[in-house]
């Protein structure tokens, strides 16, 4: 469960993706890491997914047990922490994405971290010909590797780094707003919300339903007009039918992973998008009448479930 990039970045480098399954955090399931390292591999991704950080005080013990890189994909959970270190601040290297649906936004574009001052030069002349930090190195003879022109232009540069000084207002709003309504909404068996590895630390961005099984997740989509998250599209590995190859990528090979999010709806709380699945909800400009409406309407829906 992770936006198609994350995938496709592996295939374009001429390296190959290994699937892991989720667990009900919706982020990688420590457990299945180790399962799949091989003598190939060279780095575990780990994905923030819907603003929650993975488990990954267990994600940098198995990297250190194998040498393995940790690259943090933490483009929907810009701002976030996990047990007091900031996301991307962690493994080796991370990417955090400003796009229009995430939880700060400069139009598009985005942000590498790394505290590795190779790691940082190679980043930085991937994405700029080739050429070291500042265009040190512009003369002939000094480039460091065959890089690209994927630089951000000065405009969306300057939005982003006055979007990132309203980072931690957004924040606080989201979590403000989706304690409200998570606290009102009626807890009568028939799901549970998602696992947070570091509550205090998650975006709030959404709020995660996990129903009891798929009978009651199919009546809960029918009584809302909603799709399951298994439905939501491109960050869906089943759903993403260009990197799909009979080999080591398939359908339904991850059964675990099918069957929660099978059984998993998102309820906006400041990101509305269906291809999140996340097309009810408040948003982070929603007043405290606005999000009490909404928790009332989404228990009458819980009621008729039971």
């Amino acid at each position: 469960y992770t936006f198609i990039a994350s995938i496709s970045t592996i295939i374009l480098s001429g390296a190959t993706p290994v699937l892991t399954e989720i667990d009900e955090s919706l982020t990688i399931a420590p457990d299945d890491i180790e399962k799949k390292i091989t003598k190939k591999t060279k780095a575990i991704m780990a994905v923030h997914m819907l603003g929650n950080m993975c488990d990954m005080e267990r994600i940098m013990s198995i990297a250190k047990k194998h040498g393995l890189y940790v690259i943090e994909d933490c483009c929907q959970a810009v701002g976030g922490t996990y047990k007091g270190q900031k996301c991307g601040a962690i493994g080796d290297i991370a990417a955090h994405s400003l796009n229009i649906f995430k939880v700060i936004t400069s139009g598009d574009g985005g942000v590498v971290t790394t505290n590795n001052e190779k790691l940082y030069e190679t980043a930085f002349g991937y994405h700029d010909h080739g050429h070291k930090p500042s265009r040190m190195g512009v003369e002939v003879g000094n480039r460091s590797i065959v890089g690209m022109n994927l630089r951000m232009n000065e405009l969306s540069g300057a939005v982003a780094l006055a979007q990132t000084r309203k980072l931690e207002y957004i924040l606080t709003t989201l979590r403000k707003n989706k304690k409200r309504l998570k606290a009102k909404l009626i807890k009568n068996g028939t799901y549970e919300f998602r696992k947070l590895n570091d509550e205090h630390g998650e975006c709030a961005t959404l709020l995660t339903l996990i129903f009891k099984d798929e009978r009651t997740a199919n009546k809960y989509a029918n009584l809302t007009g909603t799709k399951p998250i298994a439905s939501s599209g491109w960050h869906v590995y089943n759903n993403m039918e260009q990197i799909i190859n009979g080999k080591n990528i398939r359908k339904h090979m991850l059964a675990k992973t099918d069957l929660i999010l099978a059984r998993s709806f998102n309820i906006s709380i400041g990101v509305v998008d269906k291809g999140l699945g996340a097309s009810i909800g408040i948003n982070i400009n929603s007043s405290n009448d606005e999000i009490d409406e909404k928790s009332r309407e989404i228990n009458e829906i819980l009621k008729a479930l039971e």
